[in-house]
């Protein structure tokens, strides 16, 4: 799912929650890389009992960072866990089904914090 093409990097943590929703998933994972300007992050949180989408990221997405549960805590939990370990102080979070729609929706976030120096 990368992609040759240079997209500058906003820095900026995009994490999203899962649980056995694979095509979602990549679907969503695939309208990120098509933004103008790319997150510097995207983290994953499989949760726990989900057999199949921690594969499905190790195959299809080697750029994204992947943290797994071996216990269900919901995607209230996941998102705990995926805030716990950004790298960057602002985050977005997205559900696995969704998916900005503005092919510059980071550069707009980023520019608004900015605004309110934040």
């Amino acid at each position: 799912m990368t992609d040759a093409t240079y997209a500058p990097s906003v820095p900026v943590s995009v994490m999203l929650p899962t649980f056995q929703r694979v095509e979602a998933l990549l679907n969503t994972l695939e309208h990120l890389q098509q933004l103008r300007s790319r997150a510097a992050e995207i983290i994953v949180h499989v949760d726990g009992g989900d057999k199949v989408s921690g594969h499905a990221l190790q195959e299809n997405c080697p750029d994204v960072t992947v943290l797994q549960s071996k216990e269900r805590v919901g995607p209230g939990g996941g998102r705990n866990r995926m805030l716990e370990a950004a790298a960057h102080p602002l985050v977005v979070s997205l559900d696995d089904h969704s998916y900005p729609v503005d092919e510059d929706f980071l550069e707009h976030v980023s520019a608004v914090m900015k605004a309110q120096r934040w």
